[in-house]
């Protein structure tokens, strides 16, 4: 009795073993099938070509919004720096430190204020150094597009052997200033075209939207001002003589007065 249990406790661990031996058999040919399988990561060649497809696609949907937004960006500086170089002028010339500026072809000393819009484009670019403007500090040169070229406009009396600056100052005028692009002009000052001018009732300043950096040919901005000293009453400053005996030199002074 005592052998057959023996024997029977044998047999018992015989299998444990064998079940022990399949086990890790079987574990260690998992093991190396694993390490086998070969690492497959990445793209295949038609997910990376529909990939390109709908990255082009966007891309050409945004890539003119994005243009204009970068061309909007650049004229809206343009203008920001022209609206300071018109004020600047404006105050040097009413200040003293700016020379008056000759009253243009077209002009006389009572046109009226609303007129001086009307007044000609210029063909060439104005030679006084106060009219060119470099905003970059590299000296200015009509091939930069963001040099300015100001064209001062203005009426009153017209300096002679007779008239003193200091006079026309004493009388005041008023004074209209158009800024434009330095390469609205070729490197001998004069206009690459027919350049546009600015008017009340019709707009022509530059956009941002035409021709996607804006017009060399249309003024940046428009500005104007009363130049007067601390000396000039509105007699002075209409150049003129409201109570005139003249019927027709007292209505247009009283016109002029009105700025109409």
């Amino acid at each position: 009795m005592l052998m057959i249990n023996r024997k029977s406790d044998l047999a018992t661990q015989a299998r444990g073993q064998k079940l022990k031996h399949e086990i890790g058999r079987s574990i260690r040919m998992h093991i190396v099938a694993s390490s086998e399988v070969p690492k497959q990561s990445g793209f295949t060649l038609l997910e990376s070509l529909i990939a390109m497809v709908v990255v082009s696609t966007l891309l050409v949907g945004i890539a003119p919004m994005l243009a204009l937004t970068v061309a909007a960006r650049v004229q809206a500086r343009r203008v920001d720096l022209a609206t300071q170089a018109a004020r600047a002028y404006m105050n040097g010339v009413r200040a003293g430190s700016i020379t008056v500026p000759a009253v243009p072809s077209g002009v006389t000393a009572t046109t009226t204020a609303i007129n001086l819009y009307n007044a000609a484009a210029p063909t060439t670019a104005p030679t006084d150094s106060s009219t060119r403007v470099d905003t970059n500090g590299n000296g200015f040169s009509f091939d930069d597009p963001n040099d300015l070229v100001i064209q001062p406009i203005r009426n009153g009396q017209t300096v002679s052997t007779t008239v003193t600056e200091a006079d026309v100052r004493k009388r005041g005028f008023d004074l209209v200033v158009r800024v434009y692009r330095a390469d609205a002009f070729n490197s001998s000052g004069t206009a690459i075209s027919t350049l546009q001018k600015n008017s009340p009732t019709s707009s022509a300043t530059a956009s941002p939207f035409t021709g996607t950096l804006g017009s060399r040919t249309a003024p940046l901005i428009v500005a104007s001002a009363n130049a007067i000293d601390s000396t000039t009453n509105m007699s002075d400053y209409a150049n003129c003589n409201p109570n005139d005996a003249d019927a027709t030199i007292a209505a247009s002074c009283q016109s002029r007065l009105l700025g109409q």
